[in-house]
């Protein structure tokens, strides 16, 4: 395993227990030694706190005092246990399994982030330790959404208090009349106009309630996502594992071979892998050069030249610029996201979803466009870690250092394929609505909804395949890096 800096200050645990929400760079610098198992106590006493924290707050939105809400969480906790013990146990099990679970996919998906040239367990291990130590956002998340959903509902509850509303009577108080009958559409319809009348007046924050609600909780999602990343990429030294001189193009061994001479398998000049010119990092990695001027050339040259990019890679030395380069899109990427459902709506309705379906755009918008955010760090990083797996399989090395440098240079792909996967969504939808699209699937067995999502998914899933392939092969032209 690669040692950790010792000029980095050692902090206590209980000063990265409450600094990693807030300075999670920091807090895990100064914990990089922390062991596992102090580790997982941590992670374990954050998840313990975290449970109690949402019992107290659910009983807090109910109505009850703080105090009597700590009291009651502790007499629901012990209720459960008296009246069921085993029940009680395997569900407690069970939801602690899946939440260790959940954890350890989340180590598994960072790994390639933080990842350098080192063993694999090792690079396991250490997102592991960080994502344990991440664990205290769940108890500041929770008392966060908890207490703003359970203030907003208090509110709620005094405006209403303050402002009733006087509705009609029900019909069904007065004769046994059907669900057809004309006075129940007519009431349904009075009561429909009341209660918009009445949330009208209300203040904004009481309208969009619901809405400020689930975007808060996304938004803090986000938070403890960049948390983590910040924490598991923070940097680490050590000496490169010690690895016999390859030939970068057919990997032989190249021990003793003078430096102007050939490979002696593919003929390769030597100081093309051993020579100080021999992966000089991508344009992106190369100071003096324009965010254009070097944007352009290093993501063509990810979708044309993938071996050309993976030979120019270095896995001992990666930096940090492509973590920039992967980030850079982020914003395009959460805007197409937003846009899709309103752009849905107008093409499906023919008018703008506001005023009557605000709230398709105030929660459906940002919810959506955060998704599309996270679903593309889980493919790039996704795909960094398995291909980082199998070559270590199959290869007997550690390649997620590289890895991580080729799925970010192709982010710029995933940002088209998200627009064209949108556009042909959208299209897709309103096809399956066509009268003449559903005439011409009534003839087959398979519904004009399946004719429409496999029209749609065919050229995503072939785009999904270029993307693989790409990646694919500029990864495995790293494998022979001698730097």
């Amino acid at each position: 395993m690669i040692p950790d800096p010792p000029s980095q200050p050692r902090w206590p645990v209980l000063a990265s227990f409450l600094a990693c929400v807030f300075r999670p760079a920091t807090a895990a610098l100064g914990t990089l030694q922390v062991s596992l198992p102090t580790a997982a106590a941590i992670h374990v006493l954050s998840v313990l706190l975290a449970t109690v924290a949402l019992i107290i707050v659910a009983e807090w939105a109910g109505g009850e005092l703080l105090l009597n809400s700590i009291v009651a969480a502790i007499a629901f906790v012990a209720d459960a246990f008296a009246a069921d013990p085993k029940t009680t146990v395997l569900i407690v099990v069970g939801v602690a399994l899946l939440i260790e679970v959940g954890f350890v996919w989340l180590a598994f998906w960072m790994m390639p982030w933080g990842a350098v040239d080192e063993p694999l367990r090792a690079s396991f291990s250490h997102a592991l330790r960080r994502v344990w130590c991440q664990s205290p956002h769940a108890l500041v998340i929770i008392l966060l959404i908890g207490g703003l959903t359970a203030q907003l509902d208090r509110l709620n509850y005094a405006w209403t208090a303050v402002h009733p509303v006087a509705y009609p009577p029900n019909p069904a108080t007065s004769a046994n009349l059907p669900l057809s009958a004309p006075v129940w559409t007519a009431y349904y319809d009075e009561v429909r106009r009341i209660d918009q009348a009445a949330r009208a007046e209300k203040p904004w924050y009481l309208r969009f309630q619901d809405a400020i609600a689930v975007d808060f909780g996304f938004l803090c999602g986000v938070w403890f996502l960049a948390a983590t990343l910040r924490a598991v990429g923070v940097p680490r030294t050590g000496m490169p594992m010690p690895r016999q001189p390859r030939c970068d193009s057919c990997g032989y061994d190249l021990t003793l071979m003078p430096m102007d001479s050939r490979c002696p398998e593919c003929g390769e000049p030597v100081a093309a892998s051993l020579g100080p010119d021999a992966r000089p990092g991508t344009p992106w990695q190369r100071p003096g050069n324009g965010l254009l001027s070097a944007w352009w050339p290093t993501f063509r040259m990810a979708v044309r030249q993938p071996t050309v990019l993976g030979r120019m890679l270095q896995l001992q030395s990666p930096g940090t610029a492509h973590r920039r380069f992967l980030l850079l899109p982020m914003p395009i990427i959460f805007l197409v996201g937003a846009a899709s459902p309103p752009a849905l709506y107008f093409t499906i309705e023919g008018h703008s979803p506001f005023p009557g379906d605000a709230h398709l755009v105030l929660v459906g918008s940002p919810v959506f466009g955060t998704l599309c955010v996270v679903g593309t760090l889980i493919v790039s990083l996704g795909t960094a870690s398995r291909r980082g797996i199998w070559h270590v399989i199959r290869d007997k090395r550690n390649l997620l250092s590289g890895a991580v440098q080729v799925v970010s240079y192709l982010v710029p792909f995933l940002v088209l394929w998200q627009i064209f996967g949108a556009a042909t969504g959208i299209a897709a939808i309103v096809l399956s609505t066509a009268p003449g699209f559903q005439a011409m699937c009534a003839s087959t067995w398979v519904p004009a909804e399946m004719w429409a999502f496999f029209l749609w998914s065919l050229p995503n899933l072939i785009l999904g395949i270029v993307y693989w392939r790409l990646a694919r092969t500029a990864i495995a032209a790293t494998r022979y890096a001698n730097r």
